[in-house]
């Protein structure tokens, strides 16, 4: 993950409210397993790095992800 990849941006934000994930590769996109409490998700990255608009999607879906599940305040803010 040395590039500035959606799926770095999808980590950062997993790493920012401390949940636990697992990457896995196969096939032409990233999947990025996580846990909040004991529901199992998993978000699948674009493979696309080149596109700002593919990054900021994935931390878009990602963030929305988390604000179902409780793990940030429907403001956004880490809770």
């Amino acid at each position: 993950m040395a590039k500035d990849t959606p799926l770095l941006w999808v980590t950062r934000e997993l790493d920012a409210v401390g949940v636990p994930y697992s990457i896995e590769h196969g096939g032409r996109h990233a999947k990025v397993r996580f846990t909040v409490g004991e529901v199992t998700q998993l978000y699948v990255c674009s493979g696309n790095a080149n596109a700002m608009r593919s990054k900021r999607n994935s931390r878009a879906g990602i963030r929305r992800m988390l604000r179902q599940l409780g793990v940030l305040d429907p403001e956004g803010s880490r809770g």
